[in-house]
């Protein structure tokens, strides 16, 4: 029986039209579901191009690829070194890339006597990148942290990365390995009540409250930001927030803001004379900029709108970075802009000297990150760039023995079709973002790079459906940066768990699985035996 348009629809986009559900049956999608995913989805439409615009090539075996269609091809390649090769090919010949094209990311062009077309050519690795010691079969251990949860006699109220290197050099001395630390990303500096770090407003920048006061030279050299340090109601606010028991997200926000802010006026005018300032703001690019313009902002407009979150109540004229409203905005405060890549500029510095003593103790992971599922929905990232998340939808799962409603995250989807149609780039942002001074890198919710359970905005989470994600290019672009980085890659692989992933992780050309077998031994969780793959073994306490 021929099937019916809609179906044909949905699976040419890559949505699921069934799926085994808990109970281990065959569930349906609805037609509903189907319609609302399509609706929002950026699938490709009309005549195919000779090639697509984006191929990956894993070993063994000759990179090969055919050009589509009935025409006769003139093709040039150009190699991230900047080797040029070039040819003609026959309607229906194949084009054997050159042996000696290296791993990478190369640019080839096809084109004919009236158009071009551009296909991105990526050569990965057979597996993912493994310390030495690791490879060679050693065990390792470490601590995980929550970073926010750290208390010394010298920190603000919350762990910073003065904590972090002081916890190294601890864990160092004990014979342990590695830190790992839940995600660090950009939350919402002027709106301190959205606190969690799995619904961030970015994942490729830092949380600035993580900065460490101690270590600002402008800050310690400020002879105004030395009388706010020592004045009474700053002392009395100081002991509050250190005394207490959770986090105190607004105190420790104020005080680490104000504080900021008399060292960034102490360091302003020298800023055009720090060469590597400027070079961090060059290779931030577009992405930095609308980071730190969201934070300037939202800073901005929190003074009169305090319980306004994100731009989902902005003026319409204001709810994407590219509109006039927000250009004219910018040009018009351009130190704010540059206050808040600077305190980005701090706590990549920061960060970066943790890494760097974590290499000089001799560790071989040193620090290990999380890698979150996605962006909150009115976040940066989003506001930046809206074509890119799906922001009619939400993912989550569906319903388990664990959530017999399912679970609704709150996170836009990233578009799978965009994301195969820029190059695979903004993946390759992410990863590059976080396996950035780090030798491991945890994934969350692995099974994000082989489908997600899609939910139309305003349903509830038994409402969606499986969308499909080119794992198998995902897995090789995530070999090849893990490579580049020298940075290890474990998947966390809780809940309903796709064979297909098992397989991939199971293979050792990619990744270790992280699994979730956990038991309570002397107050404190660890893994129980054999559930973690990985060479290495951790060990947690939730307060």
């Amino acid at each position: 029986m021929a099937m019916k348009k809609l179906d044909q629809a949905a699976r040419d986009a890559g949505i699921a039209l069934s799926f085994i559900n808990n109970k281990g049956d065959s569930q349906t999608i609805s037609d509903d579901t189907k319609r609302a995913l399509l609706a929002l989805m950026d699938a490709p439409t009309g005549n195919a191009p000779p090639l697509p615009p984006v191929l990956v090539f894993t070993p063994p075996g000759q990179p090969e690829l055919t050009p589509q269609g009935s025409d006769d091809y003139r093709w040039q390649l150009v190699s991230e070194q900047g080797q040029h090769y070039d040819g003609t090919l026959s309607a229906e010949e194949s084009l054997a890339l050159p042996a000696e094209l290296p791993e990478g990311y190369h640019q080839l062009t096809l084109s004919t006597s009236r158009q071009q077309w551009q296909t991105r050519i990526i050569i990965a690795p057979a597996r993912c990148y493994l310390p030495p010691a690791l490879a060679q079969g050693e065990k390792r251990w470490g601590a995980l942290v929550q970073l926010y949860t750290l208390r010394s006699a010298r920190n603000w109220g919350i762990g910073d990365f003065g904590d972090l290197m002081q916890m190294l050099e601890q864990v160092a001395a004990h014979g342990g390995d590695f830190i790992g630390l839940n995600p660090l990303y950009a939350l919402y500096p002027a709106q301190p009540d959205h606190v969690s770090p799995y619904s961030p407003s970015s994942c490729r920048w830092l949380n600035v409250l993580y900065i460490d006061i101690n270590q600002i030279d402008e800050f310690t050299h400020s002879d105004a930001a030395q009388r706010w340090w020592h004045s009474a109601p700053t002392r009395k606010a100081l002991k509050q927030a250190r005394s207490a028991a959770f986090v105190d997200y607004r105190a420790v926000t104020t005080l680490k803001l104000t504080a900021l802010r008399f060292a960034w006026q102490h360091a302003q005018p020298q800023l055009t004379r720090q060469p590597a300032f400027q070079q961090f703001l060059a290779e931030g690019g577009d992405a930095l900029r609308y980071q730190a313009a969201f934070d300037a902002i939202v800073a901005a407009r929190s003074q009169q709108h305090p319980d306004e979150w994100g731009w989902e109540k902005w003026p319409s004229g204001w709810q994407q970075a590219q509109q006039p409203e927000v250009q004219q905005w910018c040009a018009q405060h351009e130190d704010d802009i540059l206050f808040w890549s600077w305190l980005q500029w701090l706590a990549q510095q920061q960060f970066a000297a943790c890494w760097q003593r974590s290499q000089q103790l001799g560790m071989a992971v040193g620090l290990y990150r999380d890698l979150a599922v996605g962006v909150a929905q009115h976040s940066a990232e989003t506001w930046q760039d809206p074509q890119l998340y799906k922001l009619g939808e939400s993912v989550g799962a569906p319903p388990d023995p664990l959530g017999p409603l399912g679970q609704n995250w709150a996170l836009p989807p990233l578009d799978p079709h965009v994301l195969r149609a820029r190059g695979y780039q903004p993946f390759i942002d992410l990863l590059r973002a976080n396996m950035r001074d780090c030798g491991a890198l945890r994934i969350d919710h692995v099974m994000a790079l082989l489908r997600l359970w899609w939910i139309p905005y305003g349903e509830g989470a038994d409402k969606g459906a499986y969308v499909a994600y080119p794992v198998h290019d995902l897995l090789a672009i995530l070999a090849l940066e893990s490579q580049r980085q020298r940075c290890m890659v474990i998947g966390e692989d809780l809940g309903t768990v796709p064979q297909e992933i098992v397989s991939a992780a199971a293979r050792p050309r990619h990744f270790f699985v992280e699994g979730a077998d956990v038991r309570m031994r002397g107050g404190g969780a660890v893994p129980a035996t054999g559930s973690l793959s990985a060479p290495v073994d951790c060990q947690c306490q939730y307060p």
